[in-house]
């Protein structure tokens, strides 16, 4: 046979030879020739078994594909044929179809032309270098596509309800679906009723059905409307879907019941609108979110971090969106203060970004105004505490019987109270206080020096009328408030002053400060804690200036006013400040040998300040035989009815070392919970879980002082902390007296060493300088830190690697383990 009817197409740079009759295979070997580009442009020469011939391609001489698309051409016009050449017919006749399918395909790329087709490597190569020039912008825009993509596509509804809203309460109400033969029960869906509204949670085996009824037992039931929502309500978790009218929606009315019916139509609609506002679109937005974010910063402000501390970094931010996530899916606090809780974390990670930026990029100046702001920031954020504790916590420790004390004060006049007399007085009307003679009364156990008693008694918030005194508590409660807010304010001066301008330093110095559970719940209401705080910072400011060797008036006269208004105040913070100046002089004179440090003129001209509390002291011993009195010394036979008093046969035996554990277990619980009359529990936290730590060790750190080389600096922070665990000593030894000799399990408050929080945090700050600054070219020989250079960023010392990432963790730590941890998430 021979072969007729041939036709020759053209097309780009294929010219094509089609044979429209069978011929016999043994003329034609299977392949002849392959090549590309040459001059007879033959491409491909094959045939088959069983007489059928596959088309022939021949490539026109000036339209040669280009090198990058031949392998293209082997793969998906010649290889196929070649490895399957041996087939049987079907086989083939199927992979001449794929063949012809590919083929076109291929061409219809190649129909760019031969110039195109050359430039379109180039073209991928400069996309290529603009993504690479423009690689935020084009993040971005994938961030975008992605976030619009997850906003448009339908996903799966979840936590929907169905809630029917009727004129009157229905009684009983049931959401009839679709029958389901596989579990038939799954169909009928009863509704909880409240009010007029009947509501289900959308069983979602009747997501898909094709009808509803509603039934209702009473026979005179209007419906005003269907509303669909998202609701999870242990999550505070409640917005609308969808609204269908109830004069939409079909009814009928028999004898006893009503129902109503909607439309396949509506549960469409509705099936639909609660895929587009689905419940999982939050939290996939919340991821693509995080992962831009966290590129975004990979990519800009710490793309020189190294891998292994931006992996720290990385996994600190995961944690915090685990908490967020776990803030709004667990936690049984109110939504507000979840709210609140998160909007906290969110503005210090901003802060922590900030803080690192300036320390990184910016000078002295810049440096100076981004730490002013923080103490700011940190001055406000404490303020919101003190605010919230008013308003929703109250309980405050011991506040009567401090109010009272007040009142006395104010009734009697004088600077020394007569102990013995004075009560716990109550309100014979709100805001009115009876000063008269009432057995029924309760001996006021203070005991306390009366300064800050007195103090409060003239600020004009107080009125007497005959034996009875009007106050305002509010007045006064913000009044003490601002005693401390002045010692805060000093601490911030010291830190500023003396520390590195490092500012994710001070900000951490910042956050020591008001972490502890009891600093600003204690400032909140009367307490002479308050004054404590702010004498005892004016003693740390003197004594710094003593270790500065500034030894003019104003150091010696910071120091006198420091002890002696301290003493005035409380005594556990007396003995602080008493013992530590003692170890100061005894260093200076003895150790030092510099006499001439004390041998000061400005320092005997402050001499007579030491002599006011002397004076105090010595009358108050003349009186009542003591220099503390107290409840059992002055009224003996009310102690013993009272709480503070345990008859022997309900007392529990406990071993020394018992005991020990007992103190100093129930000391660190108090250090780092909230301790008030109004009970603030956390079921399961100790003072070493994960939400207590940091505020623990707060108080614990310190210790490592001793392991750091000697120092100037190193040992008067020594010498502050060893008059810390001197007056612990005391206090232990004190409670363990009145354990085994009236069975009072009480005397464990560790709030009393929170007047000295300064300390504790200059403390934690210089051991942490020097282990994580980069470059200290600060000697060891003064308190104080006074930049060099021209002010440049490169002069000024940085956080190494490793440092940043440890204060930004401890930072994020002490917030969680403060206000969030023991308020916001108490369920208070």
């Amino acid at each position: 046979m021979s072969a007729s009817n041939t036709t020759t197409r053209t097309s780009g740079w294929f010219s094509t030879t089609q044979r429209t009759k069978f011929e016999p295979i043994n003329p034609h070997p299977p392949v002849t020739r392959t090549h590309c580009g040459a001059k007879s442009s033959v491409i491909s020469r094959y045939s088959t078994e069983m007489g059928l011939y596959a088309p022939r391609f021949e490539l026109d001489r000036n339209h040669a594909p280009p090198a990058f698309l031949r392998p293209c051409l082997y793969r998906y016009c010649l290889q196929p044929i070649r490895e399957t050449a041996t087939g049987q017919y079907n086989a083939l006749k199927e992979l001449a179809y794929e063949c012809s399918a590919r083929y076109w395909v291929w061409l219809s790329i190649m129909s760019i032309g031969p110039e195109s087709a050359t430039r379109f490597p180039r073209t991928i190569r400069k996309c290529t270098a603009w993504l690479q020039h423009h690689r935020i912008l084009a993040l971005s825009v994938l961030w975008l596509m992605l976030f619009g993509a997850v906003t448009l596509i339908p996903l799966p509804a979840v936590n929907i309800t169905y809630t029917a809203v009727f004129d009157q309460s229905p009684g009983n109400v049931t959401f009839a679906f679709d029958r389901n033969d596989a579990f038939p029960a799954s169909s009928s869906q009863p509704a909880a009723i409240e009010g007029n509204q009947a509501t289900i949670l959308l069983d979602p085996l009747n997501q898909d059905s094709k009808s509803l009824n509603i039934t209702a037992l009473a026979n005179d039931l209007a419906i005003k409307s269907l509303e669909v929502n998202v609701a999870v309500p242990h999550n505070a978790i409640n917005y609308g879907v969808l609204s269908i009218p109830g004069k939409t929606i079909e009814n009928g009315t028999d004898a006893d019941s009503s129902t109503f019916s909607l439309s396949a139509d509506q549960l469409t609609r509705i099936r639909a609108t609660s895929q587009r506002k689905s419940a999982v679109k939050p939290v996939l937005w919340t991821v693509l979110s995080l992962i831009y974010l966290m590129v975004l910063v990979r990519m800009t402000a710490l793309k020189r971090l190294s891998k292994p501390y931006f992996a720290v970094l990385l996994f600190a931010a995961l944690c915090i969106a685990v908490f967020l996530a776990n803030l709004w899916a667990s936690s049984g606090a109110p939504s507000h203060y979840r709210l609140l809780a998160a909007a906290l974390v969110l503005i210090l990670v901003a802060a922590l970004i900030v803080n690192y930026l300036a320390g990184t990029r910016c000078g002295i100046k810049g440096r100076r105004a981004i730490i002013l702001a923080d103490y700011g920031g940190i001055l406000a954020f404490a303020l919101l505490q003190a605010r919230y504790f008013m308003q929703q916590l109250g309980g405050f420790p011991d506040e009567p019987a401090h109010l009272s004390y007040i009142a006395y004060m104010k009734l009697h006049g004088g600077w020394l109270p007569d102990f013995s007399a004075m009560r716990i007085y109550h309100d014979t009307q709100p805001g009115m206080l009876s000063l008269a003679e009432n057995s029924a009364n309760q001996f006021n156990y203070l005991g306390h020096p009366p300064l800050y008693y007195k103090i409060m008694s003239l600020v004009g918030a107080l009125r007497v009328n005959g034996n009875n005194v009007s106050y305002d508590l509010t007045r006064l409660r913000i009044i003490s408030l601002g005693i401390g807010v002045a010692g805060l304010l000093l601490l911030f001066y010291i830190a500023y002053t003396r520390l590195q301008q490092v500012p994710l330093m001070q900000l951490l110095f910042a956050l020591i400060v008001i972490s502890p559970a009891n600093m600003v719940f204690g400032m909140s209401g009367l307490s002479n804690d308050t004054l404590a705080l702010l004498t005892v910072s004016i003693f740390t400011l003197g004594i710094i200036r003593f270790a500065e060797a500034r030894c003019d008036w104003v150091t010696y006269l910071l120091i006198a006013i420091g002890i002696s208004a301290t003493v005035l105040t409380k005594l556990t913070a007396g003995m602080i400040v008493v013992t530590a100046a003692l170890l100061v002089l005894f260093y200076t004179v003895v150790i030092k040998r510099k006499p001439k440090m004390v041998r000061q003129t400005s320092f005997y001209l402050t001499l007579p300040i030491y002599l006011i509390p002397i004076a105090y002291f010595l009358t108050l011993y003349s009186r009542f035989h003591t220099i503390q009195p107290s409840y059992q010394r002055l009224a003996f036979s009310e102690y013993v009815t009272s709480g503070m008093y345990a008859p022997i046969a309900d007392r529990t035996p406990m071993a020394p070392s018992a005991y020990a554990q007992y103190f100093f277990t129930q000391f660190l619980n108090n250090w780092s919970s909230i301790v008030g009359h109004v009970p603030v529990t956390r079921p399961g936290t100790t003072p070493f879980t994960f939400d207590a730590i940091a505020v623990t060790l707060i108080f614990l750190a310190p210790l490592g002082l001793f392991l750091f080389r000697r120092s100037r600096r190193q040992r008067y922070f020594v010498m502050g902390y060893i008059a810390i665990l001197v007056v612990t000593a005391y206090q232990f030894k004190t409670a363990a007296t009145g354990f085994y000799s009236h069975g009072y399990l009480g005397g464990t408050q560790a709030r009393y060493y929170q007047c000295a929080i300064g300390l504790f945090a200059l403390s934690i700050i210089w051991m942490l300088s020097q282990l994580l600054l980069a470059a200290n070219s600060q000697e060891d020989t003064t308190m104080q830190f006074r930049p060099s250079g021209s002010g440049q960023a490169a002069a000024l010392p940085q956080l190494s690697a490793l440092g940043t990432a440890v204060v930004i963790g401890l930072s994020l730590l002490l917030l969680y383990d403060g206000f969030i941890s023991t308020f916001l998430l108490s369920g208070r």
